[in-house]
């Protein structure tokens, strides 16, 4: 027997994700599990958090049969019936983090530093559990001038005074939260309107790997390689030529992420926060009809607008 978890963190950037095998362990956090079942959570809660967004469990198929639960389960996520005992199941599991040399996804940090942040995040999703509210530090204000630029470009895109030509589809969220979609495409899936069932990682198809620091020109090298374009150097006649955004940010534990939109028939931008669900709207829960104005949490570092097209082709690590 054993289980997979994963740290729901990240919008672009794989998750950081380990597999608990050691007999002892897993016969003792099955037992939590099912003592705690109040604490665990079959759909995703919905933590309205700017970066975490709760822990995912994977058993394997047939410990889920045996333990009568579900084959996945989320926890301090904000959708358990007992936050509190979901948050301490929570900061159990942390501490079978494997170092960085023995795991497979932590970005390259070390996981003491992630634990630390994590507990932060934990205890606040007892407080988003039971209504509570967060606090959230303003960060630098917005650059006036470049404010105004991102809004009259939009204006005339609004107008249809647009530099290039563009396809919108419609906004489709059961798509992307089916069951086997949605924890396998992150937000540049969502962006370029491929499911790749791989975490699609920009450049990663041509050789291309982000490196830690995670710029604006970091993520618009790989995506450049990909076939995407800068918005205004126009994509050539084909189909699939989405309008769509990028921004980067530090999070909470001082790891690097990146985050795209793409904007949508109905005149509204979506985008899918890693494996979580697509939506429509920012952090403060409001529709998104500028990316740039919009709550994007901590992907404050704004990368500009970009154009995909049929010929693009991305990939990723899993």
């Amino acid at each position: 027997m054993a289980f997979r978890v994963t740290i729901e963190i990240y919008s672009g950037r794989p998750n950081p994700s380990w597999m608990v095998t050691d007999p002892d362990q897993v016969q003792r956090f099955l037992r939590l599990f099912l003592r705690h079942r109040a604490g665990l959570a079959v759909t995703p809660g919905g933590l309205t958090g700017v970066d975490f967004r709760g822990m995912r469990i994977d058993f394997a198929s047939d410990t889920a049969q045996t333990l009568g639960l579900p084959p996945t389960v989320e926890i301090a996520g904000g959708g358990a019936a007992d936050p509190f005992a979901s948050a301490e199941l929570a900061e159990e599991l942390l501490e079978t983090m494997p170092e960085p040399a023995e795991q497979e996804e932590t970005g390259g940090y070390g996981a003491g530093v992630l634990r630390d942040a994590l507990r932060q995040a934990i205890q606040r999703s007892v407080r988003e559990g039971l209504g509570g509210t967060e606090t959230i530090e303003p960060g630098e204000p917005p650059d006036a001038e470049l404010a105004a630029e991102v809004e009259e470009q939009l204006r005339r895109i609004e107008l249809r005074m647009n530099a290039c030509p563009f396809d919108t589809g419609p906004f489709e969220p059961n798509f992307w939260n089916h069951f086997a979609v949605i924890g396998r495409n992150n937000c540049y899936n969502y962006a370029v309107d491929q499911r790749t069932d791989s975490f699609a990682q920009p450049g990663w198809h041509h050789g291309y790997r982000i490196p830690r620091s995670v710029t604006c020109t970091d993520v618009r090298t790989g995506a450049l390689r990909d076939g995407l374009r800068v918005w205004g150097n126009c994509q050539p006649a084909g189909f699939e030529r989405h309008f769509v955004a990028l921004a980067t940010g530090t999070m909470a534990d001082g790891t690097r992420d990146y985050h795209w939109w793409r904007r949508h028939r109905e005149g509204f931008w979506g985008h899918k926060p890693g494996d979580s669900a697509a939506r429509n709207v920012d952090y403060s829960q409001n529709l998104i009809t500028n990316p740039f104005s919009c709550n994007r949490g901590r992907y404050t570092e704004w990368c500009g607008f970009f154009q995909s097209h049929n010929s693009v082709i991305i990939s990723g690590p899993l």
